[in-house]
């Protein structure tokens, strides 16, 4: 289940930019602002017909993240079985940026 409708995605060079933040290179709202500029740089090609925005978690906030559905009625009835995928969404939902 993708979270992010992305091509060519490349999560190290992703993970290069939250690295840039936290060692202050980029600000909080230079990212917001150049969001869409920034994803290509860094290894994930966004979908043209998608947008995106920048959130920031802190030491005492969260922000959850609710994914789209991707499944059909019928597909949900298999995998609300499956007690891996239920774990598996539950660490993406509550993950945070940590």
């Amino acid at each position: 289940m993708p979270r992010r409708p992305v091509e060519n995605n490349n999560w190290a060079a992703l993970g290069e930019l939250v690295l840039k933040y936290w060692k202050g290179e980029l600000s909080e709202e230079y990212i917001k602002k150049n969001l869409q500029t920034l994803l290509p740089q860094h290894g994930c090609v966004p979908d043209k017909n998608a947008s995106f925005e920048a959130h920031f978690d802190s030491d005492t906030h969260l922000h959850v993240v609710f994914p789209s559905n991707p499944w059909t009625v019928d597909q949900l009835k298999t995998i609300e079985q499956i007690e891996a995928y239920k774990r598996e969404l539950g660490i993406i939902v509550m993950g945070g940026c940590k």
